[in-house]
């Protein structure tokens, strides 16, 4: 199943991936690879740096698409600002709070998937030890949302 877009102009769903681990950023980046997702990757080594991001969106795309969308793999455990401020952040955008967060944390704690959830976390992924496992979680991200899901677009110009 494919998305089935009408936009004639838009920019192919980017990933932005707000991690401060590099090793975690590396395995990540390898296992999209290895799943066959040929989508552009940024990364956001804290969080004033992903929220710098997505404040200023318009002026990161090196694209001349005059729309965009992405989904974002946000770790709750961030140097500078925690995901959950970041998460608030999105969701308190007007321009960008229908963007899928996907919690993306070694954390297990019920007390933080709760507030994931109660702050609209799209969905909520412990980070997994085996590389396989990782490999078999970006197979089904890809497939989710880029295969079978219609993603919210958002004009650049209206940022």
């Amino acid at each position: 199943m494919k998305n089935n877009n009408n936009l004639n102009n838009i920019y192919q769903y980017p990933i932005l991936l707000v991690e401060d681990n590099q090793d975690d950023v590396m395995l990540m980046e390898r296992a999209l690879t290895k799943a066959g997702m040929d989508k552009p990757v940024y990364v956001a080594r804290d969080g004033v740096k992903a929220i710098e991001f997505l404040s200023d969106i318009s002026k990161n795309y090196n694209s001349d698409s005059d729309y965009f969308t992405m989904i974002i793999l946000l770790d709750l455990k961030l140097p500078k600002k925690s995901g959950m401020d970041v998460l608030k952040y999105i969701r308190n955008h007007p321009k960008i709070r229908n963007l899928p967060v996907i919690i993306f944390t070694s954390s297990n704690q019920a007390s933080d998937i709760k507030e994931a959830y109660d702050n609209q976390a799209n969905s909520y992924i412990v980070k997994p030890i085996a590389f396989g496992d990782l490999l078999a979680i970006a197979e089904m991200l890809k497939k989710y949302w880029f295969e079978m899901c219609s993603l919210p677009v958002i004009r650049m110009n209206t940022l």
